[in-house]
This record gives structure tokens, C-alpha cells and sequence, in this order.
């Protein structure tokens, strides 16, 4: 019978490093805004200068 754990051993690392890489990212912290204001703040200001 043959099943994922048949192939390759790195198959199945990819496949679960993958899945906790993509788990931990979603748990972990939401995005600090504060870096896109700056950014637009930056951006506005050139804009006025062309």
C-alpha cells in the first residue's frame, strides 16, 4: 500500500514544514500600520514635489 510516507522522506517535511510556516504566520502578529502611513506621508510629499 502505498502512501505519502512511501516517498521520499523530504516529501513529507516539505509538506509539514509548509503547513506549520503558513499556521504560525496566521497566529502570529497583525501588521504595524504605522510603517504604510509613513510610507504615504512620503509618497505625497514627492508627489507634490514633480
Amino acid at each position: 500500500m502505498a502512501g505519502i510516507f512511501d516517498l521520499y522522506e523530504i516529501v513529507p517535511g516539505i509538506l509539514f514544514a509548509s503547513i506549520a510556516i503558513v499556521s504560525i504566520s496566521l497566529l502570529g502578529k497583525k501588521d504595524d500600520y504605522s510603517i504604510q502611513e509613513q510610507y504615504d506621508e512620503y509618497e505625497s510629499a514627492l508627489d507634490t514635489m514633480a
